[in-house]
């Protein structure tokens, strides 16, 4: 966001070169501001800060420094509507060489000239020749122009928990999916973009009461394009789901974890064909509380990794594991370590500030109690009360904070470029949608994706 302090960047970026996919291509320079802690540190240490033409920076300001390679800080070449033609040019310039830990985004839309290149296609076999990715690079963070949530209407006759689907700034609702027909429980569902045409597919599974599946569909029409049984026909606890690219096809790999009775048994499976690639449990084998699940390529190695969070019984622990090799990575308590109600995990750039950051929000008994963390350093940069008003099946709404868990997830709500993070109540409570606004919290949305009077909760997606 060019606007926003901090965030100004000046870039040079050849869009002429052939064969831009696999082509070399980069930044002749960047500019940063520099401030008197900086030139300190480097006085101190005895060494000259030279800006680009070489000249010593001897007091704060603007300056200009050396070239980058523009896939070393995630540049992404982007076609938005399909046409064969360069919309625009996606890149997180981090840099920390000053010492500062200061990164810098930024979004460089309609570039002049626009160079066409072949239109990207989905692949039988995985991978597309038209775009191949560098080796090590992984897909970016898949937004979506909508956002999502899954409500029990609890109906008489209901065919099935729908999934349905807003368009952006508004309540309006685009698409009611039912994944599961005469299933009436909580359904779980993420979005992922497994035939690049840039409309997302719907992978959904089950809560508790169910068998142990999950449907990858069709956005638009709902039709199934894959199935697949998780774990033993005779688990009955549910699973939660989400997605990443953990072999570097580019196209979508599914991660599952079981869900209470079930242990923290966590399943990768390809996204073309449904094989199992890996399985290993997040938490100690005795625990039966199951785990909720997110994925972001957090190490910055890219590839996908996977965060977990334990359910019900298990404490408020967050682990992060590698998705080469699924070591841990990092691990910490999110609420107070006393607190046995579960934890459920989303993870992304929520403060637009160039890093991750992880939102978790507690489980049943532990209030509608939501927390942002950053990444690297585990602080707390942010937390508030989702719920802090509670609607009643009759009707009636009490000051009283929720006690039914919250679960949560990030998307890009009013379609403004910058993630929204977005929350719904846990069982006891009814299907009542809020958004907050990227970067400052604020309430940008508010309404019920259901029957008022529901106590079902919802689930939400991006």
């Amino acid at each position: 966001n060019p606007d926003r302090p901090g965030t100004q960047i000046q870039v040079s970026i050849d869009i002429s070169a052939a064969n831009l996919w696999q082509g070399i291509f980069g930044l002749n320079g960047y500019r940063k501001e520099i401030s008197q802690n900086v030139i300190d540190s480097y006085t101190d240490a005895g060494l000259p800060l030279l800006d680009f033409d070489g000249v010593q920076v001897t007091k704060p300001g603007w300056y200009d420094f050396t070239s980058r390679a523009l896939y070393a800080d995630g540049g992404q070449l982007v076609d938005f509507d399909h046409d064969g033609k360069l919309d625009a040019i996606i890149l997180t310039l981090t840099d920390n060489s000053f010492g500062d830990n200061d990164p810098t985004v930024n979004l460089i839309l309609d570039p002049g000239a626009p160079v066409s290149f072949n239109p990207v296609t989905s692949n039988p076999g995985g991978s597309n020749p038209n775009a191949p990715s560098p080796p090590g690079t992984n897909l970016p963070v898949q937004r979506f122009n909508s956002y999502s949530a899954s409500a029990p209407l609890n109906l008489t006759g209901n065919i099935g928990t729908p999934f349905n689907t807003y368009s952006p700034d508004s309540t309006t609702l685009i698409s009611s999916i039912v994944a599961f027909p005469n299933f009436l429980g909580e359904v779980r569902f993420d979005r992922a973009d497994f035939d690049n045409d840039g409309s997302p597919e719907i992978i959904a599974s089950m809560g508790t009461g169910s068998r142990p599946i999950f449907r990858v569909l069709d956005g638009v029409t709902g039709v199934i394009r894959l199935e697949v049984q998780a774990y033993d026909s005779a688990f009955s606890g549910g699973m939660f789901i989400s997605s990443g690219d953990f072999n570097g096809d580019n196209i979508p790999d599914i991660v599952t974890s079981a869900g209470a009775g079930g242990g923290s048994h966590i399943k990768l499976f390809n996204g073309i064909d449904g094989k199992e690639i890996a399985s290993f449990f997040a938490y100690d084998l005795n625990f039966r509380g199951g785990a909720s699940v997110a994925v972001a390529d957090v190490d910055l190695d890219g590839f996908a990794d996977i965060v977990t969070g334990a359910g019900e019984g298990g404490g408020p622990h967050v682990k992060f594991f590698s998705g080469k090799d699924f070591h841990l990575i990092k691990e910490f308590m999110a609420f107070d370590v006393s607190f046995r109600g579960g934890v459920f995990v989303a993870v992304g750039d929520y403060l637009s500030d160039g890093k991750l950051e992880i939102i978790t929000a507690a489980g049943a008994g532990g209030g509608p109690n939501v927390r942002i963390y950053d990444y690297i350093t585990l602080n707390i940069d942010g937390q508030f009360m989702a719920y802090d008003k509670f609607t009643k099946p009759n009707g009636e709404v009490i000051d009283v904070l929720f006690e039914g868990g919250v679960n949560v997830a990030l998307s890009d709500v009013n379609n403004d470029n910058i993630l929204d993070l977005i929350t719904g109540p846990g069982k006891g409570g009814a299907p009542h949608f809020k958004a907050y606004t990227g970067f400052d919290l604020q309430l940008l949305m508010s309404f019920f994706s259901g029957d008022e009077k529901s106590t079902s909760g919802i689930f939400v997606s991006r």
